[in-house]
Parts: structure tokens; sequence; C-alpha cells
């Protein structure tokens, strides 16, 4: 199966989960930003998240139209990572980067046919 499928199915299991923030290539804010932002109010706020149905839609967008990703960073509470987590793990074709707050690399569909 390839990686964008699995990945748009894994992103459907996470949609309209409160408190998750997906931040992608593409977006306006820089995760340094959000980071930042994060910092200055200390704790999560809701108004911290964009619309979550807006902001899967767009993601989803962006995988069924083939456009590039370097990568995609989920931001949660902490009681959703390990969730978020496990629903990336040992996916050929898709590397966490990163655990604080989770970052998904998103590999060449060439590269991740070699991983299975």
């Amino acid at each position: 199966m390839e990686v964008r499928k699995i990945l748009l199915e894994k992103i459907d299991l996470l949609e309209g989960i409160c408190g998750i923030k997906i931040a992608t290539a593409n977006d306006r804010l820089t995760l340094s930003g959000i980071e930042e932002k994060h910092k200055i109010e200390n704790s999560f706020m809701f108004d911290f998240w964009y619309d979550v149905k807006n902001q899967y839609k767009e993601l989803r967008n962006l995988i069924v139209e083939e456009k590039t990703l370097n990568n995609i960073a989920f931001y949660s509470y902490e009681e959703n990572m390990e969730y978020i987590r496990s629903l990336f793990q040992n996916i050929p074709g898709i590397k966490i980067l990163r655990t604080a707050h989770i970052v998904l690399k998103i590999m060449n569909e060439e590269v991740s046919k070699k991983l299975v």
C-alpha cells in the first residue's frame, strides 16, 4: 500500500481530536512561531490551534494533490502524543524525526518501496 494512502487513513483517525495542531511546509505559522507563542501563553489554549476541520481538509488536499511535503509536525496535549506516535510508527516511507512534538518525514515513494 502506498505511503500516501496510509497517511490519509491515519489522518482520518486523528480528525476531530481536540488540541492537535498540525503544521505543514505551507503553513503561515512557522514551527518556531508556534513554539514561541506556546512559551508566551505558558499553556495550551484552544485559540492556539487552527480550526481542526479546516486544517485536516487542507492537509488532506495537500496529500491527495501530491504536493511535496518535507514534513508534517503534530503539536498536541501530552496525552494525545502517544496515540499520534503509535499511528505513525513502523510505516515504510514515514519516519518520525522528533518526539517532543512529532515531526513526520514523508519520504519519496521510490525510497519507501525499497524499505518494504
